[in-house]
């Protein structure tokens, strides 16, 4: 099982659609995928797809009563293979017990190794704010996803929030948990030599980290993936071939690429998703 969450201290910066996008993708390629719904203030991605069984507990019921039954707290989207922990803490409750509790930052880590066996990936959205939630949940992930748009604005928050937000977990290596490695991916990333020269120097100042990497995996800027979250259907379904009149790939290929990137253990099962398979799967469906 392999635990990646969305982390940025910032919000609109693609999270959501980034995991339910890679969500979707890993699940059609027969990986065991649960997403996790994190964010209590705009928790999109609890009705990101249609549920074929949509239980009554999530979140709220894992982190305050410690209960890891599947069947209580894990519903089940209408794509096979795709499981969702649902966001049910609507007063935002959860905050505020995370910062009286003993074990709050550690207690995600200690929860999820619950469903070891059950799933092959995991993936958390979180809230665009630094939290204690925020935080539990990076110390339980094997891998950090960054979204950042190329604007200044996004590459300045990352460097004051996000990071320094990281450099305040590194005490808790002294138990065993340790700072995930952090995958930058640049989003919504459009065909101008402004946002292009901003992805450079945003590659250029990660050049040599040992623990962030900007991917050569990028997102464009493409009305499909707003489009594919208004029809609630995955980008990669929706988009399998590269439109003639677009430079820009298939939203399958650019999915498909960034989770080769992000997952090289799942190479072979990323690989085997293409164009004629995914159109079948479509076309199978209907």
């Amino acid at each position: 099982m392999f635990v990646t969450s969305m982390l940025s201290t910032k919000g609109g910066v693609g999270k959501t659609t980034t995991a339910a996008n890679l969500g979707a993708l890993s699940a059609d390629a027969g990986l065991r995928t649960l997403l996790m719904d994190m964010d209590p203030v705009q928790p999109s991605l609890s009705s990101y797809y249609p549920m074929i069984q949509e239980v009554e507990g999530g979140i709220f019921d894992l982190l305050a009563h410690n209960q890891t039954d599947p069947a209580k707290i894990i519903s089940r989207t209408n794509i096979p293979n795709l499981s969702l922990i649902l966001s049910n803490d609507p007063n935002n409750q959860l905050i505020s017990l995370l910062l009286q509790a003993p074990d709050g930052r550690l207690r995600l880590a200690n929860l999820v190794k619950a469903f070891a066996g059950q799933f092959d990936l995991i993936l958390i959205d979180t809230q665009g704010a630094r939290s204690a939630m925020l935080e539990m949940v990076v110390l339980a992930s094997d891998l950090a996803i960054s979204p950042l748009p190329p604007n200044m604005l996004s590459a300045r928050e990352f460097n004051r929030g996000t990071l320094q937000m990281l450099e305040g977990l590194r005490p808790y290596g002294r138990l065993g948990l340790d700072i995930p490695p952090i995958k930058v991916v640049v989003n919504c990333l459009d065909q101008t030599n402004d946002a292009r020269s901003i992805h450079d120097a945003i590659r250029d100042t990660f050049e040599g980290n040992a623990e962030i990497e900007v991917l050569k995996s990028t997102i464009p800027a493409s009305v499909v993936f707003r489009q594919a979250a208004t029809s609630g259907t995955p980008a990669h379904r929706m988009e399998y071939k590269q439109p003639s009149n677009r430079r820009a790939p298939s939203a399958l290929s650019i999915v498909r690429d960034l989770a080769i990137e992000l997952f090289p253990q799942w190479r072979d099962r990323f690989e085997a998703m293409s164009e004629s398979a995914v159109e079948a799967l479509v076309k199978g469906g209907r």
